[in-house]
């Protein structure tokens, strides 16, 4: 069953690669795209981080995950990762249009910094299971 756009995953992984990039020396972001390119799925990061947001939603039931960038500097981080992951794996129904047997999108929330530190950090620090 594929998910309605059939871009859920691969926007995730996008995702993924892009922050590579903003935080890595540009040879290793070469080396990153090459190895998302030609590496085997069992070996894949960023297809790997992919497929484990729908896990944890689909079988685990975890409805949520929590974005924690500490740095002021990724400020902007959680709302692009919301954004892109939301709209993408939001839909119910599979390629033909046929509803789902399971939830395909988790609702994805952050802060950085102090602002999370001082709200639903304390949540997941006092034993709420909520993916990071």
């Amino acid at each position: 069953m594929l998910l309605h756009s059939g871009t859920g995953l691969v926007e995730d992984i996008v995702s993924v690669v892009l922050l590579a990039c903003y935080l890595c020396l540009s040879n290793t972001v070469s080396q990153l795209l090459r190895s998302f390119y030609s590496a085997p799925f069992e070996k894949n990061l960023p297809v790997l981080l992919g497929i484990l947001s729908v896990w944890n939603v689909s079988f685990f039931g975890y409805p949520a995950s929590a974005i924690l960038p500490y740095s002021q500097a990724l400020e902007k981080f959680a709302p692009h990762i919301q954004q892109v992951s939301m709209e993408s794996n939001g839909k119910g129904v599979s390629i033909d249009g046929k509803p789902l047997p399971f939830e395909t999108g988790e609702i994805d929330f952050g802060e950085p910094g102090t602002n999370g530190q001082h709200s639903f950090y304390q949540l997941i620090h006092q034993g709420r299971v909520v993916p990071c």
